[in-house]
């Protein structure tokens, strides 16, 4: 979700600057140049100012009791940590689906809930097997945010159940 936003504040960045340039001279070239320039520029402002709100760590110690802010807080990193883990479990070659605007993970679990450690699953990945086919896996990756270091990776063929 946030990789929506983040597309759309960049267009609207680039159709405002080159507007406004448009207003000034006489030339598309220079006014779409520009507005990438800016776009470009805004980007880099707005990734800055994102990157310095979002810790990934939470101030309001409510959030570590519930489960959901808990997790949602470090997924991201857990996402960074558990990919090439879950990687390395292929046998031949993976690959990962290409919807790069959906989570590798769908759902989580306290994996010790006194600790502070959570599991992760997803489903959105495919290992090819020794014929040559590719078999979706359902993974799950236990990740410990107090030390940023993933405990245990499993994953299995098949999908993980909607409910």
């Amino acid at each position: 979700m946030h990789v929506i936003i983040l597309l759309l504040e960049f267009l609207a960045v680039w159709a405002v600057a080159g507007w406004v340039i448009r207003r000034w001279t006489d030339s598309w070239v220079v006014a779409i140049g520009g507005g990438f320039i800016a776009m470009l520029i805004g980007g880099a402002i707005l990734a800055a100012v994102i990157n310095a709100t979002s810790k990934g760590e939470s101030d309001d110690p409510a959030c570590r009791q519930d489960l959901r802010c808990w997790a949602e807080e470090y997924q991201a990193k857990a996402e960074r940590a558990c990919r090439p883990e879950i990687e390395d479990l292929a046998p031949i070659d993976v690959r990962w689906d290409d919807e790069f605007l959906l989570d590798e993970f769908s759902k989580f679990k306290w994996a010790d809930e006194a600790a502070g450690t959570v599991m992760y699953f997803g489903d959105r990945v495919q290992f090819q097997n020794a014929q040559g086919a590719w078999v979706r896996q359902r993974y799950s990756c236990t990740y410990d945010p107090a030390t940023e270091t993933v405990q245990r990776v499993r994953a299995e063929p098949g999908r993980i159940p909607s409910s």
